[in-house]
């Protein structure tokens, strides 16, 4: 068992980045997703794997070009190497089990823009699915920064966080995207989460 934050639980802390053929989960599907185990530092878990596939989209006559969060030429690699949607999913349940959570325990994601994230996921893993293995208590980096802007305010005080957008936090940060793909971002997320950690009198 990975030495975890003592009030989780057991739950297990994860950095989880998604990149998407689009904008609407009603119409567009998850392509790349990361998942990243963290222990009690809350840096990368020693001994566990990050979860990261490809998945080739279900609804390829959707994809929109312009809004999708992967390249053409990603796109196109995903669409030849890529795992079908199901086949993902059975890969993502094997990483699930992989992890030995006690039952009942969770995934407790880390990410930044939750609300955007989660109907994706419920997409493509169904209901039932995400509700045995993604707790409720998610770590969002976007209302993190935007509570911290209103107590910030409310003091009359500048607003740490001028645009709580993932880029900006992570450059407030002195971090920045190391790739161009779901791994970079969850390494962004994991160090701009400590530095918003670290700097608790903008959270407290």
């Amino acid at each position: 068992m990975i030495h975890q934050l003592q009030h989780l639980n057991y739950n297990m802390l994860c950095a989880m980045s998604i990149r998407t053929s689009g904008p609407n989960p009603n119409k567009h599907d998850i392509v790349q997703i990361c998942i990243v185990a963290l222990d009690h530092r809350i840096q990368m878990a020693d001994k566990i794997p990050p979860f990261m596939v490809d998945i080739k989209p279900r609804r390829p006559e959707n994809i929109d070009y312009k809004l999708c969060e992967v390249t053409k030429k990603q796109l196109v690699n995903i669409g030849i190497n890529g795992l079908d949607a199901y086949d993902a999913a059975d890969r993502y349940d094997e990483w699930f089990e992989f992890l030995k959570l006690p039952k009942r325990k969770r995934i407790v994601p880390l990410v930044y823009n939750w609300s955007k994230m989660k109907p994706f996921l419920l997409d493509w893993l169904g209901f039932e699915n995400c509700d045995q293995t993604l707790a409720d208590q998610v770590r969002d980096l976007l209302p993190i920064a935007v509570a911290a802007n209103d107590k910030a305010c409310a003091k009359g005080k500048p607003c740490p966080y001028k645009k709580p957008t993932f880029s900006y936090l992570a450059h407030i940060a002195n971090c920045y995207r190391y790739a161009k793909d779901c791994g970079g971002d969850c390494f962004t997320l994991i160090q701009t989460y400590n530095y918003m950690l670290k700097h608790e009198s903008l959270l407290l």
